[in-house]
Order: C-alpha cells, then structure tokens, then sequence
C-alpha cells in the first residue's frame, strides 16, 4: 500500500470459485508491503481468490491455486 487511507477495518476474504466465503482474515496495513499468512490445511486444492476488503468495499481481488 503505498498511501494508507483512513479506514475503520480492513480485512482479507477469501473464496472458493463459486463465491463461498471459506475465511475472512482481520487485518492492521500499515504503509508499504503488507503480508498475510493464510493456513489453508491439508488437502485443500483448487482455485481460490482473495480480496482486499476495507471498510466494506473490496479493493482488489486475486487469485491463487492450491494443488497437491
């Protein structure tokens, strides 16, 4: 993030293909590079997007594929 706006909560939502909510992650940014760590278990495979969601909006959504 290189300017942080103001913001109440920000979060990390993600979701299987079809749109399910699996895990929606708290989150505190702070200027510059922002790591989130998700631990999606074993056996978890497929494609799975997330989303940047402050203060109720979703910023930016990507996607990830986890296969074994």
């Amino acid at each position: 993030i290189e300017t942080l706006p103001d913001y109440r909560q920000a979060s990390m939502q993600i979701n299987d293909r079809s749109g399910k909510l699996i895990q929606e992650i708290p989150l505190k940014l702070k200027a510059g590079l922002n790591d989130v760590l998700y631990e999606h278990g074993f056996g978890a495979i497929g494609t799975f997007h997330y989303s940047l969601v402050i203060d109720g909006r979703i910023v930016d959504t990507k996607s990830m594929i986890f296969a074994n």
